[in-house]
């Protein structure tokens, strides 16, 4: 489930450097000038946030209008490893959902857009076979994508396990997204 999850994230992310939009990035996989970094104010704007300073300042980096790029060559990746167990993955998951709070509110508009019609789509297997028929057009859709973000970037996951990972990923965003954005968080 970890790669699905992350593949979906690097597919948003390079579509939206694509399309001029960047909204996300990984701490891990990008760099950016020290110009660039200054001209924005460094982390000054973002320095209360306690996760997703890379996404925040990627975001300033864009509005400023600098350039960026999405490197697509496995040469220029990282790979980070996964958390060491459930608890610290929904921990960090958490974390990762705080930073959310401070995205521009069409961004935020949009991430609750995709995520409410993704629990709606799923909902229709209780409206028959309309609802069926909705969600297996869904899944052709999202199957097709994964099969182009699995050949970029090089990642690979049983065939046979999509279904529920999509599945997953619907439940794990309905549930743990909103709690990055209550309470306190917690390194």
């Amino acid at each position: 489930f970890l790669v699905f999850e992350k593949l979906i994230s690097w597919m948003i992310a390079a579509a939206a450097v694509g399309y001029r939009r960047p909204i996300i990035s990984y701490g891990g996989n990008w760099a950016y000038t020290l110009p660039a970094f200054q001209a924005v104010g460094g982390f000054s704007a973002i320095e209360t946030s306690l996760s997703g300073d890379d996404d925040l300042l990627l975001q300033q980096i864009s509005r400023a209008g600098l350039p960026v790029q999405f490197c697509l060559l496995p040469d220029g990746w990282t790979r980070m490893p996964f958390p060491g167990s459930f608890r610290h993955f929904l921990r960090q998951r958490r974390r990762h959902f705080s930073a959310g709070k401070r995205y521009r509110r069409s961004v935020q508009a949009g991430y609750l857009g995709f995520h409410s019609a993704n629990l709606l789509l799923w909902a229709g297997i209780f409206l028959g076979p309309a609802g069926w028929v909705f969600l297996g057009l869904k899944l052709l859709g999202d199957w097709l994508l994964l099969r182009r973000g699995k050949a970029i970037f090089h990642e690979q996951f049983p065939a046979y396990r999509f279904p529920l990972f999509n599945f997953l990923f619907m439940v794990y965003n309905t549930l743990i997204g909103p709690l990055g954005h209550v309470g306190r968080i917690r390194w």
